[in-house]
């Protein structure tokens, strides 16, 4: 899973378009996993992200959870950067 680097426990993986993004939160909210789209003009155009907060009350299954949702979504949406 491509992910942005930060020192944070605040992780943003690229998607791409704003439509992309949508697609991929929806997917994920509907499984109970809680991010935040971020959109332009948060964002340049098509740089879309998804941002997870992690949390220090977040157990390893979780992240393991999101993580595997996180590539089924990506593999789904046959992933590719868009520059």
């Amino acid at each position: 899973i491509p992910y942005l680097p930060t020192k944070s426990p605040i992780i943003g993986i690229p998607i791409g378009s704003d439509f992309r993004v949508l697609q991929a939160w929806k997917v994920l909210f509907n499984k109970n996993i809680f991010c935040n789209p971020v959109l332009h003009p948060g964002v340049p155009k098509g740089k879309g992200i998804l941002r997870f907060s992690i949390m220090r009350n977040h157990q390893i299954e979780d992240l393991d959870y999101v993580a595997k949702s996180c590539k089924d979504i990506l593999s789904l949406m046959d992933y590719k950067t868009e520059d």
